[in-house]
């Protein structure tokens, strides 16, 4: 039977025996929802949010566990950065104080022994700062580098899933192009080409454009990872075909791959699709597809010279 997913709160409902996606309008946050067939039940609590249903009435929607800040690690670093500048300016400040002290209250033999306490004071609360700020920046950025292992090491555990029928590329470097695509995969059903660069931040998604959420502002990312995925389906398809493996664009389905908590579609986007890790699978089982087995050996023959 499945689940309901919010595509803006993140809430989940699980369905019942003859409920389905047409049942339901939307959550009562007003977010969009969307049918996915399984969840980490793990991380889901029992606080009750309301969705309202095609017919009116509302139903309980269960919100999963709020995960940690995303860049609760950056941030942590970030602190002990302000730290440390703010230790410097102490030592530097205290460099100067006596000095300015002496000219501020002008010359005076009797003050010069509480001066000297207090340039003392104010260089051991430099120190202590700066120690300070250099172990929460440490403690930021290993944080923030298991969390890029954790990252990859679940992406891993995904590609695991992937049939044996289907032969996994990860890396390929497209000759003379600027195309390095993270991952092709190629099977009975096609070629599948899968943009999966760590992303950072929550996206909206609306046709072909992105853009990055700053608080409650909308800002162009530097990259799109849709318009990247698109130049390398064009730049694969016209590799293949110059080594005389004619794939056509029906052959060839280009993903993004970003996890379900970053981003919320507004309008699908056109000529290629976004897939959380997590789905990537059953995405690609999902393909009803029929691709020549000897098109299929030879591209698997040819991508395999290009990939690490």
């Amino acid at each position: 039977m499945g689940y309901l997913k919010c595509q803006k709160c993140g809430g989940y409902y699980k369905l019942h025996e003859g409920e389905s996606l047409n049942d339901f309008a939307q959550c009562s946050c007003g977010g969009s929802l969307i049918y996915t067939e399984s969840i980490d039940e793990s991380k889901v609590h029992g606080d009750d949010l309301k969705i309202s249903t095609a017919s009116g009435k509302t139903e309980k929607f269960e919100r999963p566990e709020s995960e940690e800040k995303k860049h609760s690690n950056i941030e942590l670093s970030r602190i002990g950065l302000i730290i440390m500048f703010i230790g410097l300016f102490c030592l530097i400040f205290a460099f100067f104080y006596p000095l300015l002290s002496l000219v501020i209250l002008s010359y005076s033999p009797d003050s010069i022994p509480a001066i000297l306490i207090q340039t003392v004071w104010i260089y051991l609360t430099s120190f202590i700062l700066m120690i300070l700020g250099v172990f929460i920046f440490l403690i930021g950025s290993i944080g923030n580098t298991g969390e890029k292992k954790h990252t990859k090491t679940r992406f891993a555990e995904y590609l695991k899933e992937i049939p044996d029928s289907h032969t996994v590329f990860q890396n390929v470097r497209i000759p003379k192009t600027r195309s390095l695509i993270g991952l092709v995969i190629i099977g009975p059903n096609g070629i599948f080409i899968i943009h999966n660069r760590r992303f950072r931040g929550n996206f909206i998604i609306r046709n072909d454009e992105w853009w990055r959420l700053k608080g409650n502002q909308r800002v162009k990312p530097v990259s799109n990872p849709g318009k990247i995925v698109k130049m390398n389906t064009v730049d694969l398809k016209k590799f293949l075909n110059s080594h005389n493996v004619n794939v056509d664009y029906k052959w060839i389905t280009p993903v993004v791959s970003v996890p379900q908590n970053q981003y919320t579609v507004e309008e699908e986007p056109q000529n290629y699709y976004v897939v959380p890790p997590a789905q990537i699978k059953e995405f690609i089982i999902r393909q009803k597809k029929t691709m020549a087995p000897e098109l299929m050996m030879k591209s698997i023959a040819l991508i395999a010279r290009y990939s690490s």
